[in-house]
């Protein structure tokens, strides 16, 4: 098997193995009752459209690897940061929340406004990351991922 080939299959396991444990890691706050079941499931679904878009982009991306479309690495760069961004908008508020929790104060997803800037960093989160991959992803040269690191 070719490196390139070992590497993209070393990724794909690595991305999905981190997913499933987040996915994981979300389903025991929602059993704890630290977030709530709408949450999960919009986190859930939005990984896993995110994987299949991905996928797709795999499958349907120029067969000859030498020749690797620049647009195509640009939309992954973009893919990934959108992904950070979601991971980053959804477990800032759960660890904000988790270490209040801990320290004995009231909990400050009750507070008034508070889902208001929950909802705020679901939008705004994913716009920065999709424009951070952008950015990281200009600043290597596009580079298939395996080799920019």
């Amino acid at each position: 098997m070719k490196q390139e080939q070992k590497r993209e299959k070393r990724f794909w396991k690595t991305l999905i193995i981190t997913q499933a444990t987040i996915l994981l890691i979300l389903a025991i706050l929602t059993i704890y009752g630290y977030i709530e079941d709408s949450f999960l499931i919009v986190f859930a679904t939005i990984t896993i459209a995110t994987l299949v878009i991905m996928y797709y982009l795999e499958k349907t991306s120029n067969n000859d690897k030498k020749y690797i479309n620049e647009v195509y690495w640009k939309k992954r760069y973009i893919l990934l940061g959108i992904m950070a961004g979601f991971f980053v908008s959804f477990f800032g508020p759960v660890l904000i929340v988790f270490i209040v929790r801990t320290l004995g104060r009231p909990n400050p997803a009750l507070a008034e406004g508070f889902p208001m800037v929950w909802i705020t960093l679901w939008i705004i989160g994913p716009i920065i990351g999709g424009i951070a991959g952008y950015l990281i992803g200009k600043k290597r040269k596009y580079q298939p991922i395996g080799r920019a690191l």
